[in-house]
C-alpha cells in the first residue's frame, strides 16, 4: 500500500484533487483496487466512508471487491463473503438508490477515468456474478434486497437507441444490457433455490414475471438489449415458465418490429438448442421468416441453419419440409454448405443409424439437384465430400456419390481427410476406392504425403489385388518422398 496507514490512504482518496505533479485519478483508482484486493476486510469496515468519496473512487472500491469475488474460489474466505455481501448490498442501495446519483451532471475525464456512468454497469455485473453459479453465490436470504437493486438498474440504466450490426456485443456491453443480464441471472437463481426448497418455482416466477413483461412491452423499436438477450436466454425462459414463454413468443420475435426481431434472432445464436424451443420457433414461423430475411449479426444465420440441421437429425425436420424446400428451391448454396459442414462436425458424436441415414439422404438430395452439380457449387460439393466419414463401405450408389464430389475435394482443403477415409474404406471396397482415388487425382497434385497416408493407400491397393492401378498412381505421385521407392518396388517383375 503506497500510504503508511489505511486512514492516510483513505483520506488521500477522499480529498485528492488532480494536480499535474501528482498521480492521475485513474492511477489512484488502480491503486485503490489493488489495495482492496490486498486487505478486503479493512476496506469492508470503512466502506460507508466511501459514500463521501468521488465517483472514480467509489468505482474503484467496488471493482476491487468485484475482482476479489471473480478470483478462484480457494482464494476466498467464505465467512468473509458471508459478512461482505450484506455490507456491499447496503452500499449499493444507498449509492444508486439516491435520486441525486442519477440526476447529477456526469464529469467527463480526458483519459479512461471512471465516472458516475461506470458504476451502475459494474454493480449489475457484480450482482450477476453473485447469482450465476450456485456453488459460489451470495446467500438466498439476500435475494429480495438485490431484486430491488436490479429494479432500479433496469429503470435507470441507459439503453442504446439504435441496434448495431453485432446486437449481442452491444447488449452485453451496454448499461441496460448488463442490468438485463443481472435480471435473468437473479431470476434463474431464485427459481433454482425454490426448486431445491419447495420442489417447484411457480411462486418464485409469479413474483418476478411482471419485470420481464414490463421490459418486453418496451421492445417496440426500442429496448433492443432485452430483445437480444431474450433470444439468447430463450432456453432459460423455457425453464422459468414454459407457458409464459409460449404466450409471449410472438412479442419476443415480433414481426411488427423488424429491428427487434433481428436482435432476438441474433441473440438466439447464443442460446442452446432444445427440441421444445425449436417447436416454438416452428409453431410461430420464426424459422421461416428468418430464412427469408437478411441476418445482420455475424452468427445469426449460420446458427439458424445449424438448428435446422439438428432438428433434421432429431426427426423434427424432413428434406421435403418448407424449410428445406426453400433452401433447395432457392438454390441457396452457401446455406446448404453450412448444413453439410455441420453434419461433418458431429461425426464424433454417437449418432444413431437412423441419423447417419438422414445425413446420407441429405448428400443424395444435394447432388440430385441439377443446379448444384456444377463448378458454381464447388464449395458445397467439397463440403459434401467430407461426409465420406459416414460410409461403412462403397457400393455402386455410394461410388456415384463419391465420383460426383471427388473433383471438388481440394476446393475446401479436405484432401487429407478424404484420403484418410479412403484408407479406411479400401479394405472393404478396393475396386471402388481405386476408381474414386483416380478421380480425385485428376484435380489433386499433393505437395507432400501427410502421415504417409497416400503411401499406405497404394500399398493396400497392391495387396488387395489392384497392383496395376497402384503402379499407375505411384508413377503419378513419385515426386513425393517415399513414393518413388514404392513405385520401383511395385513395378519390379514378380
Amino acid at each position: 500500500m503506497p500510504f503508511s496507514t489505511l486512514s492516510e490512504f483513505t483520506q488521500n482518496i477522499l480529498h485528492y484533487q488532480y494536480h499535474w505533479k501528482g498521480p492521475t485519478i485513474s492511477a489512484l483508482v488502480d491503486t485503490l483496487e489493488e489495495a482492496v484486493s490486498s486487505d478486503p476486510q479493512s476496506f469492508l469496515s470503512i466502506l460507508p466512508v466511501f459514500h463521501e468519496a468521488k465517483r472514480p473512487y467509489q468505482y474503484g472500491v467496488i471493482n476491487g471487491f468485484k475482482k476479489l469475488w471473480d478470483a478462484p474460489l480457494e482464494n476466498h474466505a467464505l465467512d468473509f463473503w458471508a459478512h461482505a455481501w450484506p455490507e456491499l448490498i447496503t452500499f449499493f442501495d444507498k449509492l444508486i438508490g439516491s435520486p441525486e446519483f442519477w440526476s447529477e451532471q456526469v464529469i467527463q475525464y480526458q483519459d479512461l477515468t471512471p465516472n458516475r456512468d461506470w458504476i451502475p454497469p459494474l454493480i449489475a455485473d457484480f450482482l450477476r456474478a453473485g447469482t450465476h453459479d450456485d456453488t459460489k453465490a451470495y446467500a438466498s436470504e439476500l435475494l429480495p434486497r438485490t431484486w430491488s437493486l436490479i429494479q432500479t438498474l433496469l429503470e435507470k440504466a441507459e439503453a442504446e437507441s439504435d441496434p448495431k450490426e453485432d446486437a449481442m456485443f452491444q447488449a452485453i456491453n451496454s448499461p441496460k444490457g448488463k442490468a438485463i443480464e443481472a435480471l435473468f441471472s437473479h431470476a434463474l437463481r431464485c427459481c433454482r433455490v425454490a426448486d431445491k426448497q419447495d420442489g417447484t418455482h411457480k411462486r418464485a416466477w409469479s413474483e418476478m414475471k411482471s419485470a420481464f413483461e414490463h421490459e418486453l412491452a418496451k421492445c417496440k423499436d426500442a429496448n433492443y438489449e432485452f430483445s437480444t438477450l431474450a433470444g439468447a436466454y430463450l432456453a432459460n425462459l423455457d425453464y422459468l415458465n414454459h407457458e409464459w414463454l409460449e404466450s409471449h413468443f410472438t412479442e419476443i420475435f415480433s414481426i411488427d418490429y423488424p429491428a427487434n426481431f433481428a436482435c432476438a434472432l441474433e441473440g438466439l445464436a447464443y442460446a442452446p438448442a432444445t427440441k421444445r424451443v425449436y417447436a416454438l420457433l416452428l409453431k410461430n414461423k420464426v424459422i421461416d421468416k428468418a430464412l427469408r430475411s437478411e441476418a445482420k449479426g455475424p452468427h445469426a444465420r449460420e446458427n439458424l441453419l445449424e438448428r435446422i440441421a439438428l432438428a433434421y437429425l432429431w426427426g423434427d425436420e424432413e428434406l421435403n419440409s418448407p424449410r428445406f424446400d426453400y433452401l433447395f428451391g432457392s438454390n441457396l448454396i452457401d446455406d446448404l454448405e453450412v448444413i453439410s459442414r455441420f453434419f461433418w462436425s458431429v461425426r464424433d458424436h454417437k449418432l444413431r443409424p437412423e441419423q447417419v441415414r438422414r445425413i446420407l439422404d441429405f448428400w443424395v438430395q444435394c447432388i440430385s439437384q441439377p443446379q448444384i452439380v456444377s463448378d458454381a457449387s464447388e464449395r458445397l460439393l467439397s463440403s459434401l465430400s467430407l461426409l465420406i466419414c459416414y460410409l461403412e463401405a462403397i457400393g455402386e450408389k455410394e461410388k456415384k456419390w463419391l465420383l460426383t464430389v471427388a473433383p471438388y475435394v481440394v476446393r475446401g482443403h479436405g484432401e487429407h481427410f478424404f484420403v484418410n477415409e479412403l484408407v479406411r474404406l479400401v479394405d472393404f471396397s478396393p475396386a471402388e476406392v481405386c476408381t474414386v482415388f483416380g478421380k480425385l487425382l485428376e484435380n489433386y497434385t499433393p505437395s507432400f504425403d501427410f502421415e504417409d497416408k497416400l503411401k499406405t493407400l497404394l500399398q493396400k491397393l497392391a495387396r488387395l489385388g489392384r497392383r496395376e492401378d497402384a503402379i499407375v498412381f505411384a508413377d503419378k505421385l513419385r515426386h513425393l518422398s517415399g513414393i518413388a521407392e514404392l513405385y520401383a518396388d511395385l513395378a519390379r517383375p514378380r
